[in-house]
């Protein structure tokens, strides 16, 4: 719930309330009141306060549940940075660094891919498939571990 609503609510909660206190108060000045109003202020101040307290118990639910939808909110947008900043790509073929036509520059941004090694895999084309590059001892298995998600030999 956006926060001028939640403050809005408050508001219509305690404008009664405040108002009431202040007829108290100034019904409380005038030295001249009956028993019977002094019970009738009682009754209306204490019926003021039951309904002050179920509307900040009804507004702390509501608050409560804004704030969970904002942290989800927030969570969700950290892990879509985290999946955006973390992967190359969404893992399909066209995403897939070809590593029979890459350019030098685009095999060094993988990961582990140092540019000697991004040269050494150019120099030795071409692949019938990716694990050539281990076969051929271009890369050892924990490097091609590391990129054999991200890779082809098209």
């Amino acid at each position: 719930m956006p926060l001028k609503r939640l403050s809005g609510r408050l508001l219509a909660i305690a404008a009664p309330a405040l108002s009431l206190f202040a007829a108290v108060a100034l019904t409380a000045c005038n030295n001249e009141t009956t028993p019977q109003q002094n019970q009738e202020i009682r009754q209306q101040t204490a019926e003021a306060t039951r309904d002050v307290k179920k509307g900040a118990r009804e507004l702390a639910g509501q608050t409560k549940v804004a704030a969970a939808n904002a942290v989800k909110g927030v969570n969700a947008m950290a892990e879509g940075v985290k999946q955006g900043a973390s992967a190359a790509g969404t893992g399909t073929r066209e995403d897939l660094v070809d590593i029979n036509s890459a350019n030098t520059a685009r095999l060094a941004t993988l990961p582990g891919i140092s540019v000697g090694k991004a040269h050494a895999i150019v120099s030795g084309r071409p692949y019938d498939n990716a694990h050539a590059l281990v076969s051929r001892g271009v890369l050892t298995q924990d490097q091609y571990d590391r990129i054999a998600g991200r890779i082809s030999a098209k």
